[in-house]
């Protein structure tokens, strides 16, 4: 099948402004720091349900899906909390694992499975809730510097998460595609 058919997406929280603003600054602090692009790639989230592929023919299945899941829950509150980080090269601000926030993750790669989707973590290590700010280019030789840096700066926020979204990746960066809204 030519990958021309198949979507790249994921499913994520996104925190709204001006939270999504401010955690869009760290990661243009980070960037110009420590010459890291990666994370300026997608707006500021917590991710739901990793990268996946879909076939174009899925798509309004899935959509469809996903709504009846968002109107399975309502609107909660997301706790974050300081920086923290997965060496060598992943620093991200720490979200507290609510049961809400757990019981979304677990319904989703419930719904996921059914579209043939398992990776709904990473690398099968349990889902451990974050918002990432530097990752993928950060060279490891700087890791501790940058997750120094970040820690300089207390974080204690919080917002309500109203639904969830669906990202698509253009060929350069990702988009927000759609809302999926909780129930009021």
């Amino acid at each position: 099948m030519p990958q021309s058919d198949l979507g790249l997406y994921f499913i994520a929280l996104i925190p709204p402004e001006p939270l999504r603003g401010q955690m869009m600054e760290v990661k243009k602090r980070l960037a110009e720091t420590f010459h890291t692009q990666a994370a300026l790639k997608s707006p500021p989230h917590i991710t739901l349900h990793m990268p996946f592929r879909l076939k174009a023919s899925k798509y309004e299945a899935l959509v469809q899906s996903l709504e009846e899941l968002a109107q399975a829950f309502s609107p909660f509150s997301v706790q974050l909390h300081g920086y923290r980080g997965f060496p060598p090269r992943v620093v991200y601000a720490h979200v507290e694992n609510s049961p809400e926030l757990y019981a979304l993750f677990k319904h989703l790669a419930q719904v996921m499975r059914g579209f043939q989707q398992f990776q709904a973590d990473y690398k099968g290590r349990g889902f451990t809730p974050h918002l990432t700010v530097a990752f993928r280019d950060l060279k490891p030789a700087l890791y501790p510097e940058a997750l120094a840096m970040v820690q300089q700066n207390p974080l204690a926020e919080h917002f309500v998460a109203e639904g969830f979204y669906l990202l698509h990746h253009d060929g350069h960066q990702w988009q927000m595609l759609q809302h999926f809204l909780f129930k009021a």
